[in-house]
């Protein structure tokens, strides 16, 4: 598999390495990768939460939300960003 470029960032704050960590990672597409693939990358950052954003048409993004082991109603969500 080829690297793909990530980003952490901090939600809830406005102060750099405080607030709740969450990685960030830019898609090529909706499909490039196996559901079951985007759940082993989130386990490997070990954060709560690990999102994955891909282009679509309409509307122009796709924000795939995991989590690594716990289920609740926004992981392996969908949500389409307008």
């Amino acid at each position: 598999m080829a690297p793909l470029a990530f980003h952490t960032v901090d939600a809830f704050t406005s102060t750099p390495f405080s607030g709740n960590p969450a990685a960030v990672l830019i898609l090529l597409s909706s499909s490039s990768l196996a559901d079951t693939k985007l759940q082993s990358i989130a386990a490997e950052f070990n954060l709560s939460e690990t999102a994955f954003a891909c282009p679509i048409p309409p509307p122009p993004l796709l924000l795939l939300l995991q989590q690594e082991k716990v289920t609740s109603p926004s992981a392996g969500s969908r949500l389409p960003l307008k």
